[in-house]
């Protein structure tokens, strides 16, 4: 009955979004279909072969770092369907929300369990695709702007990841499973159309633009999955695409390492000069997920202590994904509702779990980081790790005096309970994971070492004192503009416009073209948006089902 599971875990998102559009009142329940993603987690079924779907096509979790990822998505997934039942709950774009939502699940399932690089393709396009629908789900100028940014990177980088899978189908003379292309060496072009093109949807510098944008236009429940689920499907693209032993890995790993260091401080620094809570945490975000792609680096350069890396891309990947969502549900609280004193105290879990807080899953990972990078070629940069640590902790400190500020305002109601609840949850996650994980749990008790607590207490503590200043003697920060990205989005739209029609285009009826275009809108109405989605989905996967 393995067979069964497998396919319930991409498809069921997709059966409760058809039970939703018909009994809008199911959707109380609709955190349900992601039960066979966590049975797959504690049980790991044998993987499923689906000759039929397409070549090589192949499910199942073969190694620490599917089992992890899909773990806490799985969790994140569900945790936030129930806050945004919530939240949206009423809103006259509910059913376009939840078939959005939906979509985007079965898609980030479907590319965790997928141990082929078709299959991940297919979960990876209607991921991506689908988030754009929830990034404009309220409507106005900004959440338009963002999302059309979001979706011109986001096929930009279908089209870079299409052109790298066939050159690398090529390259393995036309082995289709991951296990195989970890043994064929990768082409250096080959490889950053891969890590552009999956770079592009994690988040780090220089490939970063759109978060800034899309997370304070978007519902708080999709900026958690945003940031802490489908951000890292680009990392674990990055890690099952490229192989870890290769010419291309051994010769790039520094200079993959110096861009996740500069991408780690860069967030911060932006960050701090951020009014807004959710920009300030997307740009928390480009600053943590720069962590994961320093892991990458680190094991390209080390294979020989490949299981080091890989429990330690797991740990972090968790930890992040969880401590993120959860201060990403308490921006939404905060903004919106009036929060008790012990719930906003929550706050400061994860806040200090990113920050390395003793006791939290934060401690783990970055005590196994520093001592992982003390014995490697790199431990010449520790310092600036450790100063790294002290920078993390000034900008969730930062975002939490956004939050506050946001507590200010007159007229707040008491928040909902499933969205105090959701967020509870979450945000006990930093302390409940490392004490109920059982390879988690040595490292904990590693991490409470007179030496370890005294590396991860002293950064905490100065940046405290350093907020502390500057409440009391406020501190007028600039404003700073997340503009870049949207210029250059605004640029590529008129050059769209503006494109001169070559020779021979009156053999093309434009405007019988355009009056059909009007009838499609006028027969779809609200749902001109899901359609095109969908088909641009359907087409993207059909054309790499007929070129494989």
């Amino acid at each position: 009955m393995s067979w069964l599971l497998w396919c319930a875990i991409p498809l069921l998102p997709l059966f409760g979004w058809m039970l939703v559009s018909r009994y809008p009142h199911v959707s109380k329940w609709l955190a349900l279909v992601t039960l066979p993603a966590f049975i797959a987690v504690f049980t790991v079924p044998e993987s499923l072969t689906l000759p039929g779907l397409w070549p090589g096509a192949q499910w199942g979790i073969n190694s620490l770092v599917n089992q992890a990822f899909l773990g806490f998505s799985a969790l994140l997934w569900a945790v936030t369907t129930v806050y945004a039942w919530g939240s949206e709950q009423g809103h006259p774009r509910i059913s376009r929300f939840w078939f959005f939502w939906t979509v985007a699940m079965s898609g980030n399932f479907l590319l965790l369990i997928a141990q082929d690089p078709a299959s991940f393709y297919a979960g990876f396009t209607l991921m991506s695709l689908a988030a754009y629908g929830l990034i404009v789900h309220y409507q106005g100028p900004l959440p338009r702007q963002a999302g059309r940014l979001y979706l011109q990177l986001a096929v930009l980088g279908e089209m870079l990841l299409y052109a790298g899978l066939i050159m690398r189908v090529h390259e393995t003379g036309g082995l289709m499973l991951f296990t195989d292309w970890q043994t064929v060496p990768i082409q250096t072009t080959t490889a950053f159309l891969l890590l552009i093109g999956f770079g592009l949807k994690a988040g780090f510098w220089p490939l970063h633009i759109w978060l800034p944008l899309a997370h304070p236009v978007a519902p708080a429940a999709a900026s958690a999955v945003l940031s802490g689920a489908m951000l890292k499907a680009g990392i674990i693209g990055i890690w099952q695409f490229i192989p870890v032993e290769s010419t291309f890995s051994l010769q790039y790993a520094s200079l993959i390492f110096y861009i996740a260091l500069f991408s780690a401080f860069y967030g911060v620094a932006v960050g701090l000069l951020q009014q807004k809570t959710k920009t300030v945490l997307a740009f928390s975000s480009v600053s943590q997920i720069s962590y994961l792609l320093m892991i990458m680096a680190l094991a390209w350069q080390d294979p020989q202590n490949l299981s080091v890396w890989l429990t330690l891309l797991a740990f972090y990947a968790v930890h992040h994904g969880l401590a993120k969502g959860a201060l990403f549900l308490g921006a939404g609280l905060t903004s919106s509702y009036q929060l008790a004193r012990w719930q906003f105290a929550l706050l400061f879990v994860p806040a200090l779990a990113l920050a390395g807080m003793p006791l939290t899953s934060g401690a783990v990972v970055k005590n196994l980081l520093k001592d992982s990078i003390d014995s490697s070629v790199f431990a010449a940069y520790l310092p600036l790790l450790t100063l790294a640590s002290l920078a993390s902790a000034l900008l969730v400190m930062r975002a939490l005096s956004c939050m506050w500020r946001d507590q200010k305002q007159q007229g707040l109601l008491p928040a909902k309970n499933t969205q105090v609840y959701s967020f509870v949850l979450l945000s006990l996650m930093p302390i409940v994971i490392p004490f109920t994980w059982p390879i988690m749990q040595q490292n904990l008790i590693d991490s409470l070492s007179l030496a370890s607590l005294w590396k991860l207490l002293w950064p905490i503590a100065f940046a405290a004192v350093i907020a502390i200043i500057f409440i009391v003697k406020p501190l007028r920060l600039p404003k700073l503009s997340s503009s870049i990205g949207r210029g250059l989005s605004l640029q590529v739209k008129f050059w769209q416009n503006h494109l001169p029609i070559p020779e021979g285009g009156n053999l093309v009826n434009l405007a019988k073209w355009r009056q059909i275009e009007r009838r499609c809108n006028r027969h779809l109405k609200a749902n001109a948006i899901s359609f095109s989605v969908v088909m641009m989905a359907i087409s993207m996967v059909l054309l790499g089902i007929f070129l494989s």
